[in-house]
């Protein structure tokens, strides 16, 4: 939000800054939360684990300093691994 697009190695920022706000609760999460970019990738066994662990990570990512936003109305929510599958792999990139 605050990282300028054009700043020499802002994507390297994102990426960093991403992975460092869900490190500190991988324990937590495992292997269910994957950060590629500054997209999160959250899955879970049903549908509440995975709606507990997408709040968990949404906190995770908006706590102080705050910077970051959410923005889930941009997310996919609720699909299963065929449709995770069929994307083209400039989603999952």
């Amino acid at each position: 939000m605050f990282v300028p697009k054009d700043m020499p190695c802002s994507e390297w920022s994102i990426h960093v800054t991403a992975r460092q706000r869900v490190e500190p609760f991988k324990k937590c999460f495992g292997d269910r939360v994957v950060v590629k970019r500054d997209k999160f990738l959250v899955l879970g066994k049903d549908e509440e684990e995975c709606r507990r662990l997408t709040v968990a990570v949404a906190w995770a990512v908006q706590r102080k300093p705050w910077r970051w936003e959410v923005d889930l109305w941009k997310s996919f929510v609720g699909v299963g691994a065929e449709f995770v599958n069929g994307l083209e792999d400039g989603w999952l990139d």
